[in-house]
C-alpha cells in the first residue's frame, strides 16, 4: 500500500486499470488510493522445443544432432493508470512478474554456464497506451527480465496500433 500511496502523493489521479493477482489487499489498496485504477493479473505458460539434424558445416566438419526444450511460468501484476491530457487519454502500464524457466537439451551440455535446470528471476515492465480515438490506440511497451540473475538477463521493447471494439 505504500508504494500506491507514493504515486498517488507524486500527484498520481483518475487510474482506471490495476493488474495484479486476485490478491483481495492489493484490489483493496488500489481502490482506496488510487481510485479508477485498476489491477490486473497476469500468468501464463509456454513450451518451446526445437530438434535440428546432424549436419556438415561450411569447413566439413561434422555438427551433431541437437534437441533443446525451454519451458517457462510467469507470475505477476500490471498496474493500469490512467492519466487525462489534453490531446487524449493516456494509460500508464508498470508490472512486476515472478519468471520460472527450465531448459534442458543435447546443446546445453557443453556449456559452462549451467543453463540447464529449474531457474528464477524477475521482470518487470512498463507500457504507455495513448487513446487516439474511441477504437485507434497507440502503445509502446518495454521489459528488463533478470533481476536477481545476471546470467539470464534480457530485454525489448515494442510498438503497436490497435483497433479496440
Amino acid at each position: 500500500m505504500s508504494l500506491l500511496r507514493n504515486l498517488a502523493d507524486r500527484g498520481l489521479r483518475g487510474a482506471r486499470l490495476v493488474i495484479a493477482d486476485d490478491h483481495g489487499g492489493l484490489r483493496s489498496a488500489a481502490s482506496r488510493v488510487l481510485a479508477g485504477a485498476t489491477l490486473i493479473p497476469l500468468a501464463g505458460l509456454s513450451h518451446a522445443r526445437d530438434e535440428m539434424e546432424p549436419f556438415q558445416d561450411g569447413d566439413g566438419e561434422h555438427v551433431a544432432c541437437q534437441t533443446i526444450g525451454v519451458s517457462k511460468l510467469q507470475l505477476g501484476a500490471e498496474l493500469g493508470i490512467p492519466v487525462e491530457t489534453s490531446r487524449g487519454d493516456l494509460r500508464l502500464k508498470p508490472g512486476l512478474r515472478f519468471v520460472a524457466s527450465d531448459a534442458s537439451g543435447e546443446a546445453f551440455a557443453g556449456e559452462e554456464s549451467g543453463a540447464t535446470g529449474l531457474r528464477f528471476r524477475g521482470r518487470i515492465d512498463f507500457g504507455v497506451d495513448c487513446s487516439l480515438d474511441d477504437d485507434l490506440v497507440l502503445g509502446f511497451g518495454s521489459f528488463y527480465s533478470g533481476l536477481g540473475r545476471k546470467d539470464l538477463e534480457s530485454y525489448g521493447a515494442g510498438l503497436d496500433l490497435r483497433l479496440e471494439f
